[in-house]
C-alpha cells in the first residue's frame, strides 16, 4: 500500500467517520462485465453476426437493459 494511499484513506476517515471509497465522476457502464462476456461469446460463435443483429439478440436476452448497435 502506497503512503499516498494510507494518508487519503486516513483524511477520508477522519472526515466521514467511514472508510469506504467514494462514488467516481463521469458516467457509470451500461453493460455489466457478464452482459459483455455474453457479447463476446456470440461473437466468437458465429463472427460474421452484424451489430444490429447483436443488439437485437441482446436485447431479447435481457429486457431490463435497453442497446442501439453504437453501444455494442
Amino acid at each position: 500500500m502506497s503512503r499516498k494511499c494510507m494518508i487519503t484513506t486516513k483524511r477520508n476517515y477522519e472526515k466521514t467517520s467511514v472508510v469506504k471509497e467514494f462514488p467516481r465522476s463521469g458516467r457509470t457502464r451500461k453493460l455489466t462485465s457478464l452482459d459483455e462476456s455474453y457479447i463476446f461469446r456470440k461473437v466468437r460463435i458465429n463472427p460474421t453476426t452484424s451489430y444490429r443483429q447483436l443488439a437485437s439478440d441482446f436485447s431479447s436476452k435481457f429486457p431490463n437493459v435497453s442497446v442501439c448497435k453504437d453501444t455494442i
